[in-house]
């Protein structure tokens, strides 16, 4: 994965999808840090700031938020601004495009960039397979590698 920092998180997987077809993701830096979504930070394995799962239980929200991971919602009387100041912003085509290392590259770079990440995987496949004398590992990393890659399935 791209990310080892979420061990427990979808969003690595997202993020690695992502990579291996060069696709890119446009988010609004909003007024105030207001944003559209945030965590709630729900009880259960996936939140434990130590990454050890929790024991209590996994319905109620937690009263130690990290005010890193919480920000603010944009509030329902927000959204005509909200939806003026994002109606003045440039084309996509005309925004800049950063790669993962937060690199200007263009939309072709990124796609390049995607392939050989997805090669990486298909070669990590070989490299296990043989590692641990497991020859079906060699067919789970190529179709990952090729869901990934936005192949079509054999």
């Amino acid at each position: 994965s791209r990310s080892n920092v979420w061990p427990r998180s979808w969003k690595r997987f997202l993020i690695d999808f992502m990579y291996g077809r060069g696709l890119t993701m446009l988010y609004p830096n909003l007024r105030l840090q207001r944003s559209f979504s945030t965590t709630f930070m729900e009880r259960g394995g996936h939140s434990a700031k130590d990454g050890r799962e929790e024991a209590i239980q996994a319905t109620s929200l937690r009263r130690d938020t990290d005010p890193l991971k919480t920000v603010p919602l944009v509030l329902a009387s927000q959204t005509n601004a909200v939806q003026r100041a994002m109606a003045e912003l440039p084309s996509f085509a005309r925004l800049g495009v950063f790669d993962l290392q937060h690199e200007r590259r263009s939309a072709e770079r990124l796609v390049q960039a995607g392939f050989a990440f997805t090669e990486s995987v298909r070669w990590w496949g070989h490299h296990r397979a043989a590692a641990e004398g497991n020859p079906a590992l060699l067919s789970a990393y190529a179709a990952l590698a090729d869901l990934w890659a936005g192949l079509p399935s054999p």
